[in-house]
């Protein structure tokens, strides 16, 4: 499944892929314990546009972690996201539904005309989504964190939290 999404992106599959979880108890199935920065990050922008990078469990699949043995989590705040997550249980990875490295999609036909040859067995409808920059994707283990995405969480409120 993790191999069938880096075709239908055309990602390259050194490009790690994020999980989402339903709650932060969830971090134990994939993470060692996140640090003090970390943990106050959860705190104030989880749910939310927030991708944190942590020290990832042994034995998680290659396509969740690259070479870095770190791996990407957040809790969405979308709500279909959030029900889905919650539906299905566990993690499930996550990635935008565009060709890597395309215009972002924001609405299930642009999704559809994007991803093609091959195409998603499903596409879940959960209407247009508001436009807007993506979400952060921070490193906390250095002092100070490292912005790897830059996206709607800034650098001035992540070093607000972990300074």
């Amino acid at each position: 499944a993790l191999n069938r999404i880096f075709q239908i992106k055309k990602r390259e599959s050194s490009k790690p892929l994020l999980v989402l979880i339903g709650c932060e108890e969830w971090l134990g199935e994939l993470t060692l314990p996140p640090g003090p920065c970390a943990l106050r990050l959860m705190s104030r922008f989880w749910p939310g546009p927030l991708t944190i990078l942590l020290a990832a469990r042994e034995g998680l699949p290659r396509p969740l972690t690259g070479t870095t043995g770190r791996i990407g989590v957040r809790i969405s705040s979308n709500t279909v996201t959030q029900r889905l997550v919650k539906l299905v249980g566990h993690p499930i990875t996550a990635t935008s539904a565009n060709r890597s490295g395309g215009q972002m999609a924001y609405s299930p036909d642009e999704v559809a005309r994007q991803l093609r040859d091959p195409s998603p067995d499903y596409i879940l409808d959960g209407g247009v989504i508001e436009q807007g920059p993506p979400s952060t994707v921070v490193d906390p283990a250095p002092s100070p964190p490292r912005i790897i995405r830059p996206g709607v969480v800034s650098m001035e409120d992540i070093l607000d939290e972990c300074s």
